[in-house]
């Protein structure tokens, strides 16, 4: 099952892949729906050769979602330290400094969020996923992707 790839991951990171997951299932097979769907079938083993499939490419759906939070997530990290940095800047004041780390500029510290975002899409090697990665402005855009395959039994 693709939830094993998290199993080493961030705790936050692993309970975002589950309730995106659950989030994902929940738009295809809201309620008791899955159960209707999978009883149409007349064999047991039809059903589970389908519930493997429908898991599969909801995992997949899961983890494209992900990957968009959390590249979003980056990008806006580093637009908020780019107003920060800015704002300071209009008053004078050189930088920052949270932690052991220095903001000033578009210093790497002030970038670190789109450097992240980059190296992640990076590991992306489906150029189609990437594609509809970046163009996607909602996370339904990316899950209506999907959608196709799911009915397309």
């Amino acid at each position: 099952m693709e939830e094993s790839i998290f199993k080493d991951a961030p705790k936050f990171i692993s309970q975002r892949f589950a309730a995106i997951n659950s989030y994902v299932w929940n738009i295809f097979f809201p309620g008791s729906t899955l159960n209707k769907h999978l009883r149409k079938l007349e064999t047991q083993k039809q059903r589970d050769e389908e519930l493997k499939r429908l898991k599969s490419i909801i995992n997949e759906a899961s983890i494209a979602v992900l990957i968009f939070f959390l590249k979003k997530f980056f990008n806006e990290g580093t637009e908020a330290a780019i107003k920060a940095v800015d704002t300071f800047s209009e008053f004078g004041v050189e930088g920052f400094q949270i932690g052991n780390k220095y903001f000033s500029d578009r210093n790497e510290n002030v970038l670190a969020g789109q450097k992240l975002a980059e190296a992640l899409m990076e590991t992306i090697e489906d150029e189609d996923l990437i594609v509809l990665i970046n163009d996607s402005k909602y996370a339904n855009q990316i899950i209506d992707r999907y959608s196709k395959f799911i009915t397309q039994k």
